[in-house]
């Protein structure tokens, strides 16, 4: 026989308290649990993908000043050694610039990476470079001569 009893328990609920009972909950609770864990994981894939793009891009342009550091060193021992096969060509202002130049570099080559005024010291060598050039005759950049290197 059918009664009462044996209908199943969801449908014994007094029905009087079903607007005080959020039938949804559950699936509103789930769904803020599921964007609550989303949120989560895309802070933590988000931090992995920022520090492996930020290492990357760390190591491309300590490459491009390392280069242009080493083309200045490179120039200034040259000069040097130039200087000291013919001292009557090179005077003293341009030889005193090419040791302050080397100075620099030294400054440069044991600075710590993370120093804030390493720009400004960067600068500082540019511009020495660059008015050690023009006191020596030499109309020479880092930056032609790397248009130089990528045309051959």
């Amino acid at each position: 026989t059918w009664g009462y009893r044996n209908i199943p328990s969801i449908f014994n609920r007094n029905f009087a308290n079903v607007m005080d009972d959020d039938i949804f909950s559950a699936v509103i609770d789930i769904e803020h649990q599921i964007v609550s864990q989303g949120f989560k994981q895309g802070q933590i894939d988000g931090q992995k993908q920022g520090f492996a793009d930020g290492f990357l891009m760390g190591v491309r342009v300590a490459s491009e000043i390392g280069q242009e550091l080493g083309f200045y060193a490179g120039c200034a021992v040259t000069w040097l050694a130039l200087a000291q096969q013919s001292p009557a060509s090179v005077n003293a202002r341009s030889l005193k610039s090419l040791h302050r130049l080397l100075e620099l570099l030294d400054l440069l080559k044991a600075a710590d990476p993370t120093d804030p005024t390493i720009n400004d010291k960067l600068q500082l060598v540019r511009g020495k470079f660059k008015s050690l050039c023009s006191v020596l005759g030499f109309s020479h950049s880092f930056l032609s001569h790397q248009k130089e290197q990528s045309q051959k």
